[in-house]
C-alpha cells in the first residue's frame, strides 16, 4: 500500500486513540466534516482545493499527534498520486478497449459536467458579480472622503486598479510622502495576492486570533518556514520581518476569526472569508 493510501487510516487510528470525535474534530481545526471524512478514506480528490489537501492532513495530524514525517508528505503530487498507478502493457492490450467502454467514459465525464461543472460556474458568477458591487461601492467611498493620513502612516487596502487620472495622482503622491501601498493584483477566490511597495524593514508580521474559534497558520517566505501551528482563540503570534524578503505566503485555515497586521496596519481580508474559510494569502514586496 502507498503512503497516500495509508495516510487517512493512520491519521483515524490517532484520533480514536486520542478519544476524539469528528464533530470534536470539525470544532477545533474549523474543517468541515465531510472533509475530515474524505481525508481518513484517502479521498483527497473531494477537498476544496489542491493547495489545502496538504494543509488540512497537517492541521489534522496536529491535532491528533501524529507525526507524518516518514509518510513524506511530498507524495502529494496531484498529478500523479491521486490517480491509481498505470500500469504498462503492450501494444494488442491497448488496442482492446473497445467502444462500449470509450461510450461509459463518455458519460461519466458529462456527468462530473452536468453535476458539478455548472454548478460551480453559477456560484463563480454569483461570487464575481458581488465583488463588482463592493468595488464599485469602495470606489466611490474612496474618492470622496477626507484623506488625511500622515506622510509616514502605512495604508493596507485591498483594491482593484482603476484606470483613472485621479487614481493615477494618488498613486504618484503616495510614491513622493513614502506611505505604503498594497494593492490587490490577484483575484483568486481561495489564493488572492497583493502587491507591497515601500514597506520599510526591519517590520513585523503579526497575526491576531479572536475568540470566535482557533486557527491553523502558516507563513512562509520564499523556502523558509518562519510559522507553522494552531493559535488558540484568543491569542497572538508575532513575527520578525527582516530585510530582503520578496514574497510572504499566508496559509490561514479559518480566515473569520484571523487578522492579519503588517507594520502598524492591519490587512483588509478578502470579502469572501465566510465562504471560503480557508486561503492562501500571498504579499509580494517590490
Amino acid at each position: 500500500m502507498s503512503q497516500s493510501n495509508h495516510i487517512g487510516e493512520k491519521l483515524k487510528k490517532g484520533r480514536i486513540a486520542k478519544g476524539y470525535t469528528l464533530d470534536y474534530l470539525q470544532q477545533v481545526t474549523k474543517i468541515q466534516k465531510r472533509y475530515l471524512i474524505a481525508i481518513e478514506e484517502n479521498k483527497f480528490e473531494e477537498l476544496p482545493g489542491d493547495f489545502f489537501i496538504k494543509t488540512f492532513i497537517r492541521q489534522y495530524a496536529d491535532i491528533v499527534d501524529v507525526d507524518l514525517n516518514e509518510d513524506n508528505l511530498n507524495f502529494y503530487n496531484l498529478d500523479s498520486s491521486l490517480e491509481p498507478p498505470v500500469k504498462e502493457t503492450n501494444t494488442d492490450d491497448k488496442e482492446r478497449l473497445t467502444r462500449s467502454q470509450v461510450r461509459k467514459n463518455t458519460k461519466g465525464l458529462a456527468f462530473t459536467y452536468n453535476s458539478e461543472a455548472k454548478a460551480t460556474l453559477a456560484t463563480l458568477l454569483v461570487l464575481l458579480l458581488f465583488i463588482l458591487i463592493l468595488g464599485m461601492i469602495w470606489f466611490y467611498g474612496f474618492y470622496n472622503r477626507d484623506n488625511s493620513i500622515q506622510p509616514n502612516q502605512s495604508i493596507i487596502n485591498q483594491t482593484q486598479t482603476v484606470p483613472s487620472q485621479e487614481g493615477t495622482d494618488s498613486e504618484e503622491a503616495a510614491a513622493d510622502t513614502g506611505i505604503t501601498q498594497i494593492n490587490q493584483t490577484g483575484f483568486d477566490l481561495e489564493a488572492p495576492v497583493y502587491s507591497v511597495t515601500q514597506l520599510e524593514f526591519p517590520s513585523t508580521l503579526v497575526l491576531d486570533i479572536n475568540p470566535t474559534g482557533d486557527s491553523w497558520v502558516r507563513v512562509d517566505i520564499g523556502d523558509e518556514t518562519l510559522f507553522e501551528g494552531t493559535i488558540s482563540a484568543g491569542s497572538q503570534e508575532e513575527i520578525e520581518l527582516d530585510n530582503n524578503i520578496e514574497e510572504i505566503v499566508i496559509s490561514v485555515g479559518y480566515l473569520p476569526s484571523t487578522s492579519i497586521t503588517i507594520g502598524d496596519e492591519q490587512v483588509n481580508l478578502p470579502d469572501n472569508i465566510e465562504t471560503t474559510e480557508s486561503q492562501v494569502l500571498t504579499f509580494q514586496i517590490e
